[in-house]
């Protein structure tokens, strides 16, 4: 008779000793909690200052276990890309609570040398030294934990698995030649937008498609500027950043004939522009509330028209153009990184369509 839920349970334990296996201080700490606590004197008897230095201990090491959980818990939340495996996090938990605890009856089992060490070098109130004490041992152990990142997987047949292989430490990995040449085509689409702004390039532009990436990482590619934030919206700069969001998998489509999977945040990007857009009066009516189903039907129906209407033009902007995409698309691929000077030589090229006027004259 098969167990599914057996099975499960077993292949998890499997992953999570698998990885503690792998983790040269957890095996440590774990050896010395079970040699050190039949023979460490209890709290109540150590010196008043060894006391402190445990009391403190406790205190810190709970708020660095629960710093962990809370700021990986942040990651899952903001739902920045892929999928996490939860047992990434019971893992890292189960190593912290280990290392704490070998730290904690450490410092029971060495309190009255702690305790004389810190009364030799004292030259502030014990208090104070003990506090001190605690956070250098904390420090250590921070230290000294295994450098394991949130688990993040790009792909669907990675997610499947969740075992060990998505918590290992981040190692970039070399990608196929067809994967950095989609991604160059992907952030050629955004750049081009630059060079129909009317502000012109804005100051520190920058593309980026690197040949490695690791599995942690949450971007295959991107362009990013230090130029400063539209300060009043207008009809044209939120159209155009509309377009902006689209461009780089309209860019796809145009070579390729499809899109990837590339944009996920760019469309989630916008969604919110294309909802303030409208909500402002800027295009066809829209219920900011809705609140009955004929309401909520009709502004679906006028975000498909609006971003029927985006993918309209920038197809025609990107074919009229696509002299510049190419060429561009192969100087990213050679290049990995490009810095706004030599990005100029192509954007200056790029040719505006009349459907994007608009859109340059209000950015």
């Amino acid at each position: 008779m098969r167990y599914p839920f057996l099975n499960t349970c077993a292949d998890y334990g499997k992953t999570v000793v698998t990885g503690l296996c792998r983790s040269p201080i957890s095996i440590v700490a774990a050896v010395l909690l079970v040699v050190w606590w039949p023979t460490a004197p209890h709290v109540d008897a150590l010196p008043a200052v060894a006391q402190v230095v445990h009391q403190a201990t406790v205190a810190f090491g709970v708020l660095w276990v629960v710093w962990a959980v809370v700021s990986q818990a942040t990651w899952v939340a903001s739902e920045a890309v892929g999928a996490s495996s939860p047992w990434g996090f019971a893992l890292d938990l189960l190593e912290r609570s280990v290392v704490l605890s070998a730290l904690l009856v450490a410092e029971c089992r060495f309190g009255n040398e702690i305790a004389q060490t810190i009364e030799a070098a004292r030259t502030h109130p014990s208090e104070a030294m003990a506090i001190v004490g605690s956070a250098v041992a904390l420090l250590f152990a921070s230290r000294v934990m295994p450098k394991r990142e949130v688990a993040f997987v790009r792909h669907a047949e990675s997610a499947s698995a969740m075992g060990y292989a998505t918590m290992l430490p981040s190692v970039p990995q070399p990608r196929s030649a067809k994967e950095v040449y989609r991604t160059a085509v992907h952030e050629a689409g955004h750049l081009l937008l630059y060079a129909v702004r009317s502000g012109g390039l804005p100051e520190g532009l920058r593309a980026s498609v690197p040949k490695s990436i690791a599995s942690t990482d949450l971007y295959r590619g991107h362009v990013t500027h230090s130029g400063a934030a539209v300060e009043v919206p207008t009809e044209g700069s939120i159209r155009w950043a509309m377009l902006m969001s689209l461009a780089g998998t309209e860019a796809e489509a145009v070579v390729f004939g499809e899109r990837g999977d590339g944009a996920v945040l760019d469309c989630r990007l916008w969604l919110g522009q294309a909802t303030q857009y409208l909500a402002c009066g800027f295009g066809e009516v829209f219920y900011d509330e809705a609140v009955s189903e004929s309401q909520r039907e009709h502004n679906r129906a006028v975000l498909n028209s609006l971003k029927k209407a985006c993918s309209s033009e920038l197809q025609g902007f990107l074919a009229a153009n696509r002299d510049v995409l190419d060429e561009l698309v192969d100087a990213l691929v050679e290049r990995e990184t490009m810095e706004i000077e030599a990005l100029r030589p192509f954007l200056d090229r790029v040719r505006a369509v009349p459907e994007l006027g608009v859109c340059a004259s209000g950015v």
